[in-house]
């Protein structure tokens, strides 16, 4: 008698075969759904990681020009598994402004030959064995008009800027002649760059030298105690690979994108001075902000849809066998003996659903990577893995769990407290209705007796009810945050912050600050082109601002890595306008002081404007002032690279004439990296910097919807300025695409959230028709043909679409409203008072309420069907027997 119940409990299961397949497709179809979804999304992403780690190198981050101090902090490092040194030589620079890094072959500790392995390059040719000779990178080399040529000569400007001992910043240069030895190159195909999107490498041009020889380095050596530069002048480059090939999870094996910055403030290195291997990092970092947020809005709705589902089919079929549990109950079972089978039969069904439910989403998280293989997956000759994260595995699980348990109790609660009559009593009768009421009879005029019936029938089961309008709400909230016009807004202020120009040629990594510059001619045949509407030229260069201790703000040395002593050497971005540009630019951005004294010198000083802020991304999150107590009428010293007969390190003293406010930062022509910036007019650029120039240029063009136009424009800029081009067209078509793939994946999620819901639809009016299944045939027996009881079907399907509309419309415009008011309080760190307004989803409105009609009226014909074709004889008949 022990094991009986738990033999009639699988006999039930094997017995009422079309229940029981219900139940499993309902848990299975719901896991490989969840399961599925998510490890397709990560599985991409990490082949694609891996597509960018044979391109791009296995290393995570390379920290530049770093001190030594800094570089034996970092070789002791808990968190770095590999690391690399070369010596930051400074630069070698062409007669047109465009800036070589150079660096060394040997560093403190290690040779540069596993400094290329790790960035996916390798050497053709030979190192370079003195100062005298030469390795260029492919990016190098053709700045320099040299293919695969070794042993030809090139003259360039040595340079490189330092702090002495003293704290002083000083600059060495000298005019320098190199033969080329070798070149470095890449490891992967030449086809693949061109043939294939492997992502955006920053432009960086790097030259290898022998440097500066000593008897304590490290590796293999052709000629001690060489020098090229002077010693306290020689810096380090350190290429790091952190520890995670041995890491204890996947999880932790992808984490890497904090511990850039981590480990550069633990040892004292400045943000702007680390590279990271930005395509690289940037794919681990969107998988590892994907597992972080497996629980975010978007995947709480499906997982919510799928647990409604789950409770929807399984409260529906246990409520079918009420009847049979009853004569159970008469012959002497207990009411825990039959609450035990309905456990066991659940149990059952999660376990086997579970377990069927991952195997089937394996299969179908196969098939989707082969069907959205990535091209350049192909290009690189790897095969597409699937990657099962034991994350997800327990989601998948926990989900399962829940949705089985939630939808367990109420037939436990309900079947325990059926007793032996309810075998022999028709277990379908209802309390007797009241009275219609006055609102019943205004529904039953206006919508006819069918109507009223089929809006009346959602009272029937209120959790039914609740939960199938709660699922289709689920879908419109997602519609109406997807596809509302407020994400393009949400873009447009975007552009509008970072893009002021149309077009724009500004200083690039790989142009020298000190002596690129823009010919007049390109900025008047700029201004002649019948396609532009306005040139903004001005010079955009650097000076470091002298400060006494205690006069910084400590967020800001810790930011920018400086060291608090008793000097300090603040860079600061030095800007000049025209006069013009100045009142065009600026106007509204000041916060005290005169707008118009910064065209003027007085007492001698040559007046600026001050941007005295800085953004902490990593404390506060929020802008601090830099500069301690600065005000109106300050002198201040600055140091910049004066322009004689040869470049020198020159202190001119500025008079503070104007402080700007914080807006600048998030409206104005601001700079990146965020830094102080010092803004005067052109006219004092010579009692500066010695000489006359542009080197950044900003086009606005007359009509930015006209392609032929734009390409024509940006392809003059582009041929004739050799610097950083950039234009709000190409930013603005990354965006389209960006939101295009987040709609494709919002769309999949959503087709699937209304099938669902088509599912529960018809789960409940199904359910309702068996229960009133008497009354339906009852009535057919009186006089009502099947066109009625269709008719009545469709309003209570019409009705759950209805309540369905308005319940998920309320839903997301709350949200959306959120998302307003989040918007405008995070812009105000960025100076923006107000970012953006709200707008009623009315396209996606539309297109929800048009949707869950169509689902509805799906459901309800799929539902219909038994009933239409049933004889009224044989529907009276089934109830007898």
């Amino acid at each position: 008698m022990k094991n009986i119940y738990s033999k009639l409990s699988i006999k039930y299961l094997t017995k009422n075969k079309n229940r029981t397949v219900m139940m499993f497709l309902g848990v299975i179809a719901a896991i490989a759904l969840i399961f599925g979804l998510n490890t397709v999304r990560i599985s991409q992403s990490m082949n694609k990681a891996n597509a960018l780690k044979k391109v791009y190198g296995s290393y995570h981050t390379e920290y530049v020009g770093i001190t030594l101090d800094q570089l034996n902090k970092l070789m002791g490092d808990k968190d770095i598994a590999a690391i690399d040194d070369v010596q930051n030589l400074g630069e070698i620079v062409t007669d047109n402004g465009l800036k070589t890094e150079l660096k060394s072959f040997e560093g403190k500790y290690v040779s540069a030959p596993y400094y290329f392995s790790m960035k996916s390059q390798e050497l053709v040719g030979r190192k370079a064995r003195n100062n005298n000779e030469i390795v260029l990178d492919e990016e190098a080399a053709k700045i320099f008009g040299i293919k695969d040529k070794l042993g030809k000569e090139i003259t360039v400007t040595l340079k490189k800027e330092y702090t002495d001992k003293n704290g002083k910043e000083q600059l060495f240069t000298e005019k320098k002649k190199f033969k080329v030895v070798g070149f470095v190159k890449r490891k992967y195909e030449d086809n693949i760059r061109g043939a294939v999107e492997v992502g955006a490498e920053m432009s960086r041009r790097i030259a290898y030298t022998y440097g500066n020889g000593s008897d304590e380095l490290q590796g293999i050596s052709f000629t001690k105690n060489q020098r090229i530069i002077p010693d306290e002048a020689v810096t380090y480059d350190s290429i790091v690979k952190f520890k995670t090939d041995k890491a204890k999870s996947f999880r932790e094996s992808i984490a890497v994108g904090n511990k850039v910055e981590q480990v550069a403030m633990r040892n004292g290195i400045g943000r702007p001075t680390f590279y990271p291997n930005s395509n690289y990092i940037a794919e681990l970092t969107e998988i590892q902000f994907s597992l972080e947020n497996m629980y975010d809005k978007n995947n709480m709705i499906i997982i919510l849809t799928v647990i409604l589902l789950i409770f929807n089919i399984f409260n529906i079929m246990w409520g079918e066998i009420i009847r049979e549990v009853s004569l159970l109950r008469l012959v002497g079972a207990t009411k825990n003996k039959v609450r035990m089978m309905i456990i066991y039969q659940s149990a059952i069904i999660a376990v086997i659903g579970t377990i069927l439910g991952i195997l089937a989403g394996i299969v179908f998280s196969k098939v989707g990577l082969m069907v959205f293989k990535d091209s350049s997956l192909t290009a690189l000759k790897i095969k597409p893995k699937l990657y099962v994260e034991s994350g997800i595995l327990v989601q998948t699980v926990v989900v399962s769990l829940i949705s089985v348990v939630i939808a367990t109790i109420p037939p436990i609660i309900k079947i325990g407290r059926v007793s032996s009559l309810n075998a022999v009593r028709d277990v379908s009768t209802y309390k007797r209705r009241e009275k219609q009421g006055v609102f019943g009879r205004f529904l039953q005029k206006v919508f006819g007796i069918y109507g009223y019936m089929g809006m009346r029938n959602l009272t029937l089961k209120k959790s039914r009810t609740l939960i199938s309008v709660i699922s289709i709400a689920l879908g419109g909230y997602m519609i109406m945050n997807t596809f509302t016009s407020m994400m393009g807004e949400i873009d447009n202020n975007i552009t509008d912050i970072y893009y002021k120009y149309d077009i724009e040629a500004t200083p690039g990594i790989s142009n020298d600050i000190d002596t690129f510059g823009i010919d007049k001619k390109y900025v008047e045949n700029l201004k002649g082109m019948k396609e532009v509407e306005s040139v903004n030229a001005r010079f955009e260069g650097e000076a470091n601002v002298e400060l006494k201790k205690g006069y910084a703000n400590k967020r800001a040395l810790k930011y920018y890595g400086i060291k608090e002593t008793e000097n300090i050497d603040l860079l600061s971005h030095m800007r000049f306008y025209t006069n013009d540009g100045i009142d065009e630019r600026m106007k509204g951005y000041i916060k005290d002081g005169s707008l118009d004294s910064i065209k003027h010198t007085k007492d001698g000083y040559v007046n600026v404007a001050v941007l005295n802020y800085f953004y902490d991304p990593i404390d506060t999150h929020t802008y601090h002032e830099v500069i301690k107590g600065l005000k109106v009428g300050d002198i201040i010293p600055i140091n910049v690279n004066y322009h004689n007969d040869n470049i020198e390190r020159r202190t001119i003293n500025v008079r503070v004439g104007a402080l700007m406010s914080q807006s600048w930062l998030g409206y104005g022509d601001r700079l990146l990296p965020t830094r102080v910036e010092i803004i005067t007019s052109e006219n004092n650029m010579k009692a500066i910097f010695g000489k006359e120039t542009f080197n950044n240029i900003g086009i606005n063009l007359k009509d930015t919807n006209s392609e032929t136009e734009n390409k024509k424009v940006i392809e003059y800029v582009e041929d004739n300025i050799p610097a950083s081009i950039s234009n709000k067209f190409d930013f603005e078509e990354e965006q389209r695409l960006v939101e295009i793939e987040v709609r494709k994946e919002a769309t999949i999620s959503l087709i699937l959230i209304v099938l669902i819901s088509i599912l529960n639809i018809f789960c409940t009016v199904r359910a309702n028709l068996i229960v009133r299944r008497k009354e339906i045939f009852t009535m057919r027996a009186l006089g009502m043909d099947v066109s009625g009881m269709k008719k009545m079907n469709r309003f209570e399907a019409l009705t759950y679409g209805v309540l369905s509309s308005v319940v998920g419309i309320a839903i997301a415009v709350l949200s959306l409203l959120k998302m307003v008011k989040w918007h405008n309080d995070a812009y105000v760190n960025f100076g923006i008072e107000h970012f953006m307004d709200f707008t009623f989803p009315t396209g996606g409105a539309l297109v929800f309420v048009i949707t869950t009609i169509i689902a509805c009226l799906v459901a309800v014909s799929l539902a219909n069907r038994e009933f239409a074709n049933k004889e009224i004889a044989d529907g009276i008949r089934d109830l007898d027997d």
